[in-house]
């Protein structure tokens, strides 16, 4: 039932680096708060979360030299776990930081629950690498202490809330502990092979988003369909999409692109009138062309025209 309109199959879920898309964790999300009643599961979660869930990358932070070089690690490689977020890492004279943000927009109940299940999985981290209950750290989310959260405060760490960032703050101290894991050999060993997966995502990404780039320039006038694309790259159009949603992009985004790019050629390049452009970006009118337009560039096509030497034209 948790994996109902989904479409994930038992096949996948058995593959050990399969990947779902966001759009199938959130349907899993909402499966199972509807199944389970606790909208807090990311609470729930994180509290199960063990390093070696994460594979090269966990053994790499469990021997590690201490705190702060787990918590770098964790940064550097964290797109490899998750690509639709982005975790940063900063000290101060009192502690250091680790931000959580979202990359790509998701609906609210599901981007709660990545928040709280990555921060409190990453704070139950610190206690596991370093074999010590309640370290001096907090988490701190940006929206009002939600009714959940009662069930789960005596398990964590102090929790604040209304804060301006979705964060794991350590104290100063913290950064230094040793790790009794710890051990140089091992940890170069398994940043060998974290570096190796993190080079596949990058290409496998890299790869995908620019070969539609390239798909659609070769279109320009006549830009492919998320159908026709598919059938170019030989894949189906369900998992061209998912593919390009796990990459942190979409057909929609980089048609934008494409047409964007297209445009600004034929107002600096031509003296084609707004219609033709439009027409040949494959816009119903020119008035859809403008409004677009001025969504990705700031101006009108008459200003931008005007700015790159153009003749200027009537919108």
């Amino acid at each position: 039932a948790v994996r109902a309109g989904t479409g994930l199959r038992d096949a996948v879920l058995a593959e050990p680096d399969a990947r779902v898309a966001p759009s199938q964790w959130g349907r899993l999300v909402l499966n199972a708060i509807e199944i389970g009643g606790d909208p807090g599961i990311g609470l729930a979660f994180g509290l199960l979360l063990k390093p070696t869930v994460h594979g090269f990358l966990g053994y790499a932070t469990l021997t590690a030299r201490d705190i702060r070089e787990a918590l770098v690690v964790t940064q550097r490689y964290f797109r490899m776990r998750n690509r639709q977020y982005r975790l940063t890492y900063a000290e101060d004279e009192r502690g250091a930081t680790l931000e959580l943000h979202g990359v790509q927009a998701s609906p609210v109940l599901q981007h709660h629950v990545m928040f709280e299940f990555v921060l409190t999985g990453l704070a139950q981290n610190i206690s596991q690498w370093s074999g010590r209950a309640s370290p001096p750290i907090a988490l701190r989310f940006a929206w009002p202490e939600p009714d959940y959260f009662a069930r789960y405060r005596d398990q964590l760490p102090p929790v604040e809330f209304g804060c301006a960032a979705n964060a794991l703050w350590i104290a100063r101290d913290v950064l230094d502990w040793p790790l009794p894991l710890a051990d140089e050999v091992a940890h170069r060993q398994a940043l060998v092979q974290v570096e190796r997966e993190y080079a596949q995502v990058r290409q496998d990404e890299g790869d995908l988003v620019e070969r539609v780039r390239a798909e659609l320039a070769r279109t320009a006038g006549n830009y492919s369909t998320p159908e026709a694309l598919a059938d170019a790259l030989l894949v189906s159009t369900r998992t061209l999409r998912r593919r390009l949603e796990e990459a942190g992009s979409s057909y929609r985004q980089l048609l934008d692109e494409a047409r964007f790019r297209d445009a600004k050629q034929l107002l600096s390049a031509s003296d084609l009138d707004l219609k033709t452009i439009a027409e040949r970006l494959q816009f119903t009118d020119p008035a859809n062309f403008t409004r677009a337009f001025r969504r990705w560039a700031g101006q009108t096509p008459s200003a931008y025209r005007e700015a790159a030497g153009g003749d200027t034209m009537h919108e």
